[in-house]
């Protein structure tokens, strides 16, 4: 982040991290590559907060619903909305294998990509308990 954008951002301090912090990747706006990432930030974040994801994926939250049903009608993906452990929760991914589907992300976006893997180790780090108990009884 350069000097300039720090300074214009409204009450942000400048440091250390932020003169440091790689650029994540914008996402073209009709990428197939967006609903990938998606589908990956729903896979691995532990958090059903639309911002969030939206935050990880870089997207809008309308397009992030948009996303999802049509990941659901066309590739034959399945989510489970765990309300209990606040997640969602990829039980069938269709027509996807969703391994290649990171390595391309990896790939394709690596900054993005490691963002999204911080995000999941922030949102597992603040699961409750109770929540991590009941999804191991559910796999």
């Amino acid at each position: 982040m350069s000097l300039k954008a720090c300074r214009a951002e409204k009450g942000t301090q400048l440091t250390y991290w932020n003169l440091h912090r790689p650029e994540l990747e914008p996402v073209p706006a009709k990428s197939p590559h967006r609903k990938y990432l998606v589908l990956l930030a729903m896979h691995l974040l532990h958090s059903d907060d639309p911002q969030l994801i939206c935050e990880a994926s870089d997207c809008s939250e309308r397009t992030f619903h948009y996303v999802k049903n049509r990941l659901n009608e066309h590739e034959g993906v399945v989510f489970n909305h765990d309300r209990r452990a606040k997640r969602y929760v990829v039980v069938q991914t269709g027509v996807l294998d969703l391994a290649r589907v990171a390595e391309l992300m990896r790939r394709n976006y690596p900054n993005r990509y490691a963002y999204i893997e911080e995000l999941s180790a922030k949102t597992r780090a603040s699961q409750p308990k109770a929540a991590t108990t009941a999804l191991r009884h559910a796999s």
